[in-house]
């Protein structure tokens, strides 16, 4: 038995062998989540193969040596002979021996004119004629469109004049970046429609300052290109001190007001224990959510993620200091020591230069040695005090994939602030969920399994940046239904008998407590309404933290009180889930291997599909298909019977997902499957390929005891230092099952169209005059795969007290299925 976990990360398992480890390829979260535009017209043009022909310039002339004596007529020829040469239409030949000099005449647009040659002995032998072929164009135009003023992140669509310009007409065309300077690598842009309709094009600005540029070009099918050229200036002024960020926001990305790349990955769940709610992780993958190109040679690293300040106000500031929070790996993989990470300032002149550096960890150091967050100070010297100053961090990577994770949280640059102390006290994690070890089940058998699987131990972490104990001014739980029926229960934290009397937290510390559940004063209540709610429906419950601090200092940022909440959702819905929905690392098996992980009905039910995270791997997985098991309770906890097998493609949610707003696979199974009381298992069976398929592996969620292997000589326990729950996902009766692949068929017209799209606020639904409105049903699922409106029947959705963003709308209707990505503006 072989188990590999991606990436890098060593599974210490007793009872296996050999592992084999390599990194992840993608984080689906972060594909590109912005409007698409039509990629048509991506090809290279204008590169035409003319064998035989002789391209020149109107106005200009070439010489062409031919050797006419293919008949070894002798060494004394003279008589050298053109035909055609007096009735050219497009220019002039002289023939002097065996060398063509052709002029093009000036003003020509396009034209080709034909010459035969040859050679004849004293004896008035001739050669056989040679004929040559001259094509004839203008030279190619670059025409300016002119400069566009952008703001971040904008979107704008530009007309590219008609090709009628071209003789003959456009055959092709291109779009691509022009040779500049422009450092920024956020931005997007593709022609909106067919060659057909015109070339218009879409423009959606990155983050990073200065002027970028477009370049469309237009070729005719003899290779006479023009080309269009149009610049975009991203303006982003320079702002005051002081700077500050703790990566506690919702979102994949980093600010838009604060940063000018969007590279690392913002998140809650690599960082271990951090200075505050949310972590920014520099893990070698693009902002697309790609592996960036191999180019490192695995001694040395190479650049890949970057995070680059807004200009800033520095004229004066002396005494300034950059300080952050840096945590080599987390729950990622091992940076090593030749994986560094560093600080750079810009100069006046405009050059990076490195100010600070720290390397990776020893290859000896145990997956299991916690590496905590360390405090660092940059002093920023006296040449980088002008307006306009940055700073930028960058981590230098040896590998290819999501690897050499560094995780970095409460960046502050200020000349008043100068050193780790800042007035504000942060909660460092969200609060609990409601269940456990399930970070998802159906309200049926949470009912039915009673008090065995409501939560145990709950905590609170606290990061009091303070130079002092630090009184909680005021404090609260929170637990919310976000849907029907309305409940909201809740009580203070501190000072209580759960967590703690004391409502002073130590300085510049992280402090943890922790409770049990039914400690808390409102604890009947909340299972009184879990255990009323009706068994076969769906629920969002939130549960939040709030404080208030006397002492903070909310003025010195927004983000001070802005750390001071938190919410976790307890999802009861139509599945079964042990994880969080983010993939740190991804587990794969050897050949003949199988793979499963423990659930448990408390009722009868039905087992309608599999949902489960596939994560690309570094090698292709194309040679195989994914080999879906279910079993039956067997003795001593062990899987038993075979109930299901089934032989899947292997489809990637992002393929479908383009925004990733669901970054699981789904698969139906073929009828359902009952399932009595009692254990099941559900996972896979890897078959002989070139590569083994991962599967993701969430480490924010160990769980112990549920996960089996049989490399062919029984079932054993799946154990090992490095915890973590397999993304694998049984869908229960009730469950849509929405397959990763739309039925509504390429080239057909979709079964509903939405518009206006993108909208500022209602859009309305046109369904398919073959199909009812009654029949229809649809979500609308937010960026975070959350669904936030649902309904049947009505051809008219109002988003306008929704967040602006993107959103996904899955819908239903006869024996049609398919979705729309709406960007609510």
């Amino acid at each position: 038995m072989k188990l590999y976990l991606l990436p890098l990360l060593l599974l210490l398992l007793a009872p296996l062998g050999a592992q084999h480890i390599v990194p992840l390829m993608e984080h689906a979260q972060l594909f590109d989540g912005r409007t698409q535009t039509l990629p048509a017209g991506l090809a290279v043009c204008g590169e035409v193969d003319l064998p035989g022909v002789e391209r020149i310039v109107a106005g200009g002339n070439n010489s062409v040596k031919i050797d006419l004596d293919t008949a070894g007529l002798g060494s004394d020829l003279t008589d050298y002979r053109c035909i055609g040469c007096e009735t050219l239409d497009f220019g002039t030949v002289v023939l002097r021996s065996d060398t063509v000099i052709y002029t093009a005449f000036p003003g020509t647009v396009q034209g080709l004119d034909t010459i035969g040659l040859t050679v004849c002995s004293p004896r008035g032998v001739c050669a056989d004629t040679t004929e040559l072929v001259f094509l004839v164009q203008r030279a190619s135009r670059q025409v300016e469109l002119g400069n566009v003023l952008l703001q971040p992140e904008s979107v704008i669509d530009l007309t590219v004049p008609t090709d009628s310009l071209l003789p003959g007409g456009a055959f092709c065309r291109t779009i691509t970046g022009c040779a500049d300077d422009y450092p920024g690598r956020g931005q997007r842009f593709a022609f909106r429609t067919t060659m057909e309709e015109g070339n218009d094009f879409r423009y959606e600005a990155g983050r990073f300052g200065g002027t970028d540029a477009v370049c469309v070009t237009l070729c005719n099918e003899l290779g006479l290109c023009d080309t269009y050229r149009a610049t975009f200036t991203v303006d982003r002024p320079a702002v005051e001190l002081p700077f500050f960020d703790d990566f506690s926001y919702e979102g994949f990305r980093p600010a838009t007001s604060l940063w000018q790349d969007e590279d690392v990955l913002v998140n809650r769940s690599y960082g271990v224990n951090p200075p505050s709610l949310g972590v920014a992780t520099f893990d070698a993958i693009d902002f697309d959510g790609r592996p960036y190109p191999s180019t490192g040679n695995g001694r040395r690293g190479v650049p890949r993620d970057y995070l680059t300040s807004v200009p800033l106000r520095m004229s004066g500031k002396t005494g300034s200091v950059l300080s952050f929070y840096l945590q080599p790996r987390g729950l990622g993989n091992r940076p090593e020591v030749q994986d560094s990470f560093l600080v750079q300032f810009l100069t006046a002149t405009g050059e990076w230069e490195t100010v600070f550096s720290r390397e990776g960890l020893l290859s000896t150091t145990s997956n299991t040695r916690e590496t905590a967050f360390r405090g660092e100070l940059v002093p920023v010297p006296q040449e980088y005090l002008y307006d306009g100053f940055q700073f930028r961090f960058v981590n230098l990577s040896t590998e290819q994939g999501a690897v050499d994770n560094w995780n970095l949280d409460y960046v502050k640059l200020s000349n008043q602030s100068t050193s780790l102390v800042t007035q504000d006290l942060a909660l460092s994690e969200a609060p609990f969920r409601l269940v456990a070890p399930y970070t998802s089940l159906p309200v049926r058998h949470l009912q039915a399994a009673g008090q065995t699987l409501l939560v145990d131990s709950i905590f609170l972490k606290l990061w009091n940046h303070r130079a002092d104990v630090t009184p909680v001014t005021r404090s609260s739980y929170e637990v919310r239904n976000l849907g029907q029926p309305s409940f909201i229960s809740g009580a203070g934290l501190f000072p209580s008998s759960y967590f703690g009397q004391d409502n002073g937290i130590a300085p510049l510390s992280l402090e943890i407590r922790s409770a049990t559940f039914d400690q808390l004063p409102t604890y009947n209540g909340i299972r009184s309404f879990l255990f009323g709610l009706d068994p076969e429906g769906d629920y969002r419950i939130a549960t939040t933290y709030s404080l208030t601090v006397a002492t903070e200092d909310p003025g010195f940022s927004p983000l001070i009180a802005a750390n001071n909440e938190a919410t976790q959702i307890t999802v009861l819905d139509d599945y079964f889930a042990y994880d969080d929905g983010s993939a740190e690392v991804a587990i794969e098996g050897q050949a003949g291997n199988v793979i499963v992980q423990r659930y448990t009905a408390f009722v009868p039910d039905q087992l309608v599909g599999i949902r489960l995270r596939l994560p690309r791997g570094l090698g292709s997985v194309d040679d195989q298909r994914l080999n879906l098991v279910v079993y039956g309770a067997g003795e001593e906890g062990t899987p038993g019977e075979l109930l299901y097998s089934a032989s899947e493609p292997v489809l990637y949610a992002e393929d479908f997902y383009t925004d990733s707003l669901q970054a699981f696979t789904s698969y139906a199974l073929r009828e359902p499957l009952d399932l009595p009381a009692g254990d099941f298992y559900v996972g896979w069976r890897q078959d002989p390929a070139n590569r083994s398929l991962p599967v993701g592996f969430d480490r924010n969620n160990p769980v112990s005891g549920v996960q089996y292997f049989d490399a062919g000589s029984g079932w054993e326990a799946l154990n090992g230092s490095t915890g973590g729950a397999i993304m694998i996902r049984p869908l229960l009766s009730g469950a849509e099952v929405m397959p990763t692949a739309t039925d509504d068929l390429p080239g057909s017209a979709p079964a509903v169209q939405v518009y206006p799209n993108p909208t500022e606020g209602a859009v309305t639904l046109r369904l398919d005059p073959s199909y009812s409105i009654t029949d229809l049903r649809f979500r609308l699922l937010d960026a975070a795969g959350r669904t936030v409106i649902d309904g049947v029947g009505t051809d008219r959705l109002d988003l306008s007290r929704l967040p602006r963003g993107l959103y996904l709308l899955e819908y239903w209707v006869g024996d049609r299925v398919g979705r729309h990505k709406i960007v609510r503006q």
